[in-house]
């Protein structure tokens, strides 16, 4: 770095300085694309667009609470199903539910993605 606060640092050392930073006063969202190539389970190459979307915060406390008590009353055919789901109710955070085209059901409140 040439000029400001990180200079004489390695671009490497004040990247993230830097993020953390422009997150910490509101400049700056978090955002990440692939590392290589994705491809999708039909096989076609995806390609990374930024668009707007609704997220599910799945991590909310009061929905994470309705979902573990819905899985906990269902009648699965194992135990392993349970586990799995239970596992996925764990680390599941901010999950995209939105997109623009495809199969799905218009979500009422922007009827302009499906779910």
């Amino acid at each position: 770095m040439l000029v400001g606060e990180y200079r004489g640092m390695k671009v490497q050392e004040a990247k993230p300085l830097i993020r953390n930073k422009l997150l910490e006063v509101g400049q700056a969202v978090e955002y990440s694309e692939p590392e290589k190539k994705v491809m999708s389970r039909s096989g076609d190459e995806c390609v990374v667009a930024l668009t707007d979307q609704w997220y599910i915060t799945y991590a909310e406390p009061d929905w994470k609470n309705m979902a573990e008590k819905c899985l906990s009353d269902m009648n699965l055919f194992s135990n392993e199903t349970r586990n799995g789901l239970g596992h996925n109710l764990g680390w599941l955070n901010k999950w995209a539910i939105s997109r623009f085209f495809g199969l799905g059901t218009r979500i009422p409140w922007d009827e302009q993605f499906l779910v």
